[in-house]
């Protein structure tokens, strides 16, 4: 493990602190623990998109230029009710 020196706001550092305290941990453990967080989101957020990429690519739905995909989701929800897009149906948005 290598150390590193960073530049935080006194007033950070102090609240670091005492985030790091009330969940009984060191600062360094603290850092080290949101630094971690954020590269593995960066990683899933990668996967994601390239998941994406794939379905995008490998898909053979297509559709007419001008094509309005929100009535296409409005008949499927006509024909197919129990698969009801949640923003549809009773008009109200779910939480």
């Amino acid at each position: 493990m290598r150390n590193v020196t960073l530049a935080v706001d006194d007033t950070l550092l102090d609240q670091a602190r005492a985030l790091a305290a009330r969940r009984q941990t060191t600062l360094n453990a603290l850092v080290r623990s949101l630094l971690a967080r954020e590269v593995e989101q960066e990683d899933r957020i990668a996967r994601a998109r390239e998941g994406m990429r794939k379905v995008i690519e490998e898909s053979t739905l297509e559709f007419e230029p001008g094509t309005d995909v929100k009535e296409l989701s409005r008949r499927h929800a006509a024909v197919f009710p129990g698969h009801q897009h949640p923003d549809m149906g009773s008009g109200k948005k779910s939480r």
